[in-house]
C-alpha cells in the first residue's frame, strides 16, 4: 500500500508544516509498503493547513472516501501562529492529526484491526505532547 501525504498551505507561515509532513510520510511509508494487504492500493490523508492568508475551517478529519482501492480525506488544521510554534510542537500536532486521520481511512476502508506500527506512533506522539498548540 502506498502512503502520500500531500498538502495545500493558506500562507507561508504554514510552510512550517510541510517539511515535518514529508519526515512523517517517509518514516511510515516502510510500514505501509510492508502491510500485504491488497484492499488499498493508496492511503492519502490531505493537509489542510490554516495560516496567515486563511482557514480551511477548524481542526477537522473530513471528506473520508474509500473508491476502489484508494483512500482519502482531508486533514483539516486551524491556523495557527506557525512561526512561534517550535519544530517538536508542530510535529506533536501534525503526527496526531495525520495517525488519527489513517486510522479512520483504514476503518472506512474495512480493517478491523489497526496495525500496530500506527499504535506505536500515535505513542509516541502523545508521549511526545506537552502542550495542545
Amino acid at each position: 500500500m502506498k502512503l502520500e501525504i500531500p498538502g495545500q498551505l493558506r500562507g507561508s507561515d504554514a510552510g512550517k508544516v510541510m517539511p515535518i509532513a514529508i519526515k512523517l510520510r517517509r518514516e511510515l511509508e516502510p510500514s505501509f509498503a510492508d502491510l500485504g494487504d491488497d484492499r488499498l492500493a493508496l492511503i492519502s490523508p490531505v493537509l489542510r493547513i490554516g495560516g496567515e492568508l486563511g482557514t480551511f475551517g477548524e481542526d477537522a478529519i473530513e471528506n473520508l472516501k474509500v473508491t476502489g482501492k484508494n483512500a482519502e480525506c482531508d486533514v483539516v488544521v486551524e491556523p495557527r501562529n506557525w512561526n512561534e510554534l517550535s519544530e517538536d510542537q508542530i510535529s506533536d500536532l501534525i503526527r496526531t492529526r495525520v495517525i488519527e486521520a489513517l486510522h479512520s481511512l483504514l476503518t472506512e476502508a474495512g480493517f478491523e484491526t489497526i496495525p500496530e506500527f500506527l499504535r506505536e506512533k500515535q505513542n509516541q506522539g502523545e508521549q511526545g505532547a506537552s502542550t495542545n498548540p
